[in-house]
């Protein structure tokens, strides 16, 4: 099985660099492809990318004219693979050593997939040292599911993850052709993999840290980045899964579920313990309340922390972390 690692960047050409070498050390240059697709960056990523190609040719390069929604240059890169397998991999994240290795020994004795899911590693931004990361899936061994409400129900906040997601390609351009991914701008590949394991629900699940993911490496402000972000997970998840199968269906339920507690809840976090106006802790509530106030959580814990002085949700997280780290043995 081959695989095309599908690498939309923009902006980024100190975090792609690790990417590619992370990648490069561990694949057959022969039977594998790397596709990037430049969303037209204005620093130096084009003068990279070109002097890696002069290295390796199964690199596979593609420049925005403009810049293009997030979404559409990730489905750019994923048209240009030409191999048997997409890994859908964001220009900051690397591959884990003998990451590859893995991945590819269970797409060769598994060789009917429709694609697999992998676990994650938390890092720093210089990747130096490791971190928590708040969703650490339930399932430690290797699965495979034939049933894709069980999948779903499992995995279905998990493929939200763009690096931990590796598609069988014949079935991402069969779905593709539902013209609704269009409308959920950034996830896209939601949608799609969802319905691929609607259609072919042979999905796995490999829980092993294949993934070196930067925590905390948010490039937008806290008043307008990070509450567009609210706006779009808590809107998007739920429009996708109540579109497939419906507003109280059980997997609906479930995703937004570990939504609000893994996504939603860490992010009002990281905001809370920034100087946050009132006015915009009240939209992140309005944004976050219509489709989530059935969720016990909402009550219990986000509705508690938007209420929450600043001073305190501080101490708490302090309270936290140094827990977490000798529990874990994190430097």
């Amino acid at each position: 099985m081959s695989i095309s690692f599908c690498i939309p960047t923009y902006n980024r050409v100190h975090l792609l660099k690790q990417t590619l070498d992370s990648v490069i050390s561990q694949i057959d240059g022969e039977l594998e492809q790397i596709v990037i697709s430049d969303n037209c960056s204005s620093d130096s990523t084009k003068s990279l990318v070109e002097s890696y190609q002069k290295k390796y040719p199964f690199i596979t390069y593609h420049r925005w004219g403009a810049v293009v929604e997030a979404g559409q240059n990730l489905l750019k890169s994923v048209e240009l693979a030409e191999k048997d397998f997409c890994w859908l991999l964001t220009d900051d994240d690397i591959i884990e050593s003998g990451g590859v290795k893995k991945v590819k020994k269970a797409l060769t004795t598994f060789p009917d997939l429709s694609g697999l899911s992998v676990g994650i590693k938390g890092y720093d931004l210089y990747l130096q040292n490791e971190k928590i990361i708040r969703f650490q899936h339930s399932i430690q061994k290797f699965h495979i599911f034939s049933d894709k409400t069980e999948c779903l129900k499992n995995l279905g906040a998990w493929l939200g993850f763009w690096s931990a997601q590796i598609v069988r390609k014949s079935y991402w351009e069969e779905v593709k052709k539902d013209s609704n991914h269009l409308k959920y701008l950034g996830y896209h590949h939601l949608y799609l993999l969802s319905h691929v394991i609607c259609v072919h629900s042979r999905w796995a699940f490999l829980p092993d840290p294949i993934i070196g993911y930067r925590a905390g490496n948010e490039t937008f402000s806290v008043e307008h980045g990070l509450l567009k972000r609210f706006e779009i997970d808590a809107t998007t998840y739920y429009e996708i899964y109540s579109q497939i199968f419906g507003k109280r269906s059980k997997i609906t339920k479930k995703v937004c579920e570990d939504v609000i507690k893994y996504y939603l809840f860490w992010q009002l976090v990281s905001v809370k313990c920034q100087k946050t106006k009132s006015s915009t802790l009240f939209r992140i509530l309005r944004c976050v309340f219509p489709n989530f106030y059935r969720q016990r959580f909402f009550w219990t814990h986000f509705l508690t922390l938007i209420l929450l002085p600043k001073a305190l949700v501080l101490l708490i997280r302090k309270v936290y972390r140094l827990f977490f780290k000798e529990k874990l043995g994190l430097k």
